[in-house]
Parts: structure tokens; C-alpha cells; sequence
């Protein structure tokens, strides 16, 4: 725990307001690097667990309603209602008609499908109360599921990699980080095709 990057880190983490701040700000840029980095700063003893996941559920949470709220200013612009035909809304809500919460929280756990999932329910009018209900469950499911797996693994790790553990801690995060990446472009691949 000597070495100078820890305890940078350590400082920048030791007021539990000013380290719940910074991990919902950091769910706002990649949530789950976030929450893979929040679980390996709790393993490490350098926040608490309990502070860390009560921060990334508000983060992931408010970013996921923050996007249904993106959708909702989309739908009332011009280019919105241009794009987004009553007609086509129509059939997409028959579609989704007692599916959404399932919908809303399977795209919690495939990488790449929160942000056109999530703006647009909110284009389409979803019921907020609904849509705050199925991105919460999947929000506690997923991300604590996330959290506590690379928490107990980093417990292990980090008690037997020394000062290496920030190295191998970035690595898992940037891992993550990756893999959400190549998942995102498959998705969006496979949509092209399938409107080619």
C-alpha cells in the first residue's frame, strides 16, 4: 500500500461523499468498468463495499433514466418526429405490449442495448413509473452481480499480486471495457445487415 499511485488513489477516495460522487460520475462514462473499479477499490479496503454499490446503483439508475428522458426531447423535435413516424411508434408499442419490463431489463444485460433500448422508451412514451421499475430491477440484479463477482475476485487478487494489483485491476476494467466494445459493434452490425 506504499507505492505512489496508491496512494493517490487512496486519497482520492477517503471522503465517502467525495468517493460516492466519483463513482456516479464514472457510471455516467462506462458503468460497468465503473463498477468493476468500485468493487476492486472495495476489495482493496479503499472504500466501503456498502458506500460503492449504493453509489453505482443511483449512477446506473439516473443515467438510464436520464437516456429515457434524451428520448422523450427527441420525440417532441422536429428531426425526432420526423424519424420516429406515429405509425412506426404505433407498432412498436403493440410489440412491446407485456414484454417492456422484460425488454427493459434484458437490455440491461447485454452490452450495447441500453442506450437504444432505453431512449427509445422514452421516444415512444413508455410509462416512466414502468420504465423507473424495470431499469431498477435490472440495475440492482446486474450490477450487483457485476460488482460482487469482481469484488470477491479482487479480494483474491489483490491479496496475492502485491503492488502489481493496479496493473491487473486496469486490465480487468479495460478487459471489460473491450469485450462491451466488440459486443456493441456485433449488435450494431448484425442491425445493419438486417436493414440491408
Amino acid at each position: 500500500m506504499g507505492d505512489p499511485f496508491t496512494q493517490f488513489i487512496l486519497g482520492a477516495v477517503s471522503h465517502p461523499a467525495l468517493a460516492f460522487c466519483a463513482i456516479v460520475l464514472a457510471t455516467f462514462v462506462l458503468e460497468d468498468p465503473a463498477t468493476v473499479a468500485a468493487a476492486l477499490l472495495a476489495a482493496d479496503g479503499s472504500v466501503a463495499p456498502a458506500l460503492a454499490l449504493a453509489a453505482l446503483w443511483f449512477g446506473v439508475a439516473a443515467g438510464d433514466i436520464g437516456l429515457y428522458g434524451l428520448g422523450r426531447l427527441g420525440a417532441s423535435s422536429p428531426l425526432g418526429r420526423r424519424w420516429f413516424h406515429p405509425e412506426r411508434a404505433d407498432a412498436l408499442r403493440e410489440r412491446l405490449r407485456g414484454r417492456t419490463a422484460t425488454v427493459l431489463i434484458g437490455a440491461r444485460f447485454v452490452p450495447g442495448l441500453r442506450l437504444p433500448t432505453y431512449t427509445t422508451a422514452g421516444m415512444l412514451g413508455l410509462p416512466l413509473g414502468r420504465f423507473v421499475a424495470a431499469v431498477v430491477a435490472g440495475t440492482l440484479a446486474w450490477t450487483s452481480l457485476l460488482f460482487g463477482a469482481s469484488f470477491v475476485l479482487g479480494r483474491v487478487a489483490l491479496d496475492s499480486v502485491g503492488h502489481w494489483r493496479w496493473i491487473i485491476g486496469a486490465a480487468l476494467v479495460l478487459g471489460v471495457w473491450l469485450v462491451e466494445r466488440a459486443v456493441s459493434r456485433y449488435h450494431a452490425r448484425t442491425a445493419e445487415i438486417g436493414h440491408g
